[in-house]
């Protein structure tokens, strides 16, 4: 399949537009190395990001088009479901894989911006506080956390208790015989 579709603006990436558009895999594969390193310079590149996504759509690999496609208005509704299905649907695994940063995710408007807010929206009533682009964090690590300290705060209060009770029931016979003479 051909990558027609895709515009390429910037000179340097018109060999990997070429590169895409032969059935060779392992060009496939060169072109996806060389978008990921233009991406990871220059995140907010909606045309590299496409001509990534469409090295995915050439292999059938839905779960990474609908990530880099995340974006653009180019993403297909199966593509953004297996993106999220991808990720088990956990907002700050798919924040953290798109790469982007709060001035970049301001820049976008329109359906792109209300997809980007939902994520970030989620990630937000996951962790209940304010949560970075740049660095989301983890779901788990936050819930694992508070569940140990929990636990152990639990086991403190218990411990404690019981010392408490075992030394009145054992003390109250020697403080009754004192006071009473």
């Amino acid at each position: 399949m051909p990558c027609e579709d895709v515009q390429v603006r910037e000179p340097e990436l018109s060999a990997v537009w070429a590169l895409l558009n032969t059935d060779e895999i392992e060009d496939v594969r060169s072109a996806r190395r060389t978008l990921a390193e233009h991406i990871s310079k220059h995140p907010s590149d909606i045309n590299s990001r496409e001509l990534l996504a469409e090295s995915y759509r050439k292999t059938g690999e839905h779960d990474q088009a609908g990530r880099w496609a995340f974006l653009s208005g180019a993403a297909s509704a199966e593509e953004l479901a297996a993106f999220a299905n991808g990720f088990s649907h956990d907002p700050f695994a798919m924040m953290r894989v798109l790469r982007l940063d709060n001035k970049t995710v301001e820049a976008f408007d329109g359906p792109v911006r209300e997809r980007l807010n939902d994520l970030h929206d989620r990630a937000i009533a996951i962790r209940g506080r304010r949560v970075r682009w740049n660095k989301p964090g983890r779901a788990e690590r936050r819930s694992v956390r508070d569940g140990l300290t929990t636990a152990l705060v639990g086991g403190y209060l218990l411990l404690v208790s019981y010392a408490l009770i075992r030394a009145a029931i054992d003390w109250l016979p020697l403080i009754a015989n004192w006071l009473l003479g």
